[in-house]
């Protein structure tokens, strides 16, 4: 996963409903993932036209997704940088017919974007490095979900098992309280 250049970041929003029912949310967002989301990283990788991406859940408030206020709807909130010679208009022409909204991505508030990140103790002190690491656990997920059977509920356990190894790893379940 290369480190984006934030000014050609594009954004778009593919709808994944309500939140009234978590289980069925859950498994709505997973099986966009296997079949919308990593279809189409893929063929904009193929194509030559990204160079990055990554992806959050988000609702109106949290992801300035432009809809009416009270809808209550959950967004996967996909971002891809379009490579030099590639325009937002031959973006949004490869993206499938669920991705609403597709703009430029804000770069106003783009050196808090990451929240609490300290970015000067990374070796690349930039906030694109960590917009790069961001990417890289978002390649990640979608391996995870795409490692499971399609149509078939992702176990719970299951991820909890890979949460589990990602924070030994790091040494979040294992290191004594401060």
């Amino acid at each position: 996963m290369r480190t984006p250049d934030l000014t050609r970041v594009v954004e778009t929003f593919i709808d994944i409903g309500s939140p009234n029912d978590a289980n069925r949310m859950r498994e709505r967002y997973f099986d966009l993932l296997r079949t919308q989301v990593s279809p189409t990283i893929s063929k904009l990788q193929t194509l030559g036209y990204i160079g990055w991406f990554s992806f959050l859940v988000h609702g109106r408030e949290t992801g300035r997704i432009p809809i009416e206020e009270g809808d209550n709807r959950w967004f996967i909130h996909l971002r891809v940088e379009r490579l030099p010679r590639v325009s937002i208009k031959r973006i949004r022409e490869s993206l499938p017919d669920v991705c609403e909204h597709t703009r430029s991505m804000s770069t106003k508030k783009i050196d808090r974007s990451l929240g609490s990140v300290e970015t000067s103790a990374l070796v690349a002190p930039e906030i694109a490095t960590g917009w790069r690491l961001f990417g890289i656990s978002s390649e990640w997920v979608l391996q995870l979900v795409s490692s499971h059977h399609p149509g078939q509920p992702i176990p719970a356990q299951n991820l909890g098992q890979f949460l589990h190894y990602i924070q030994n790893q790091l040494l979040v379940e294992t290191w004594p309280a401060s």
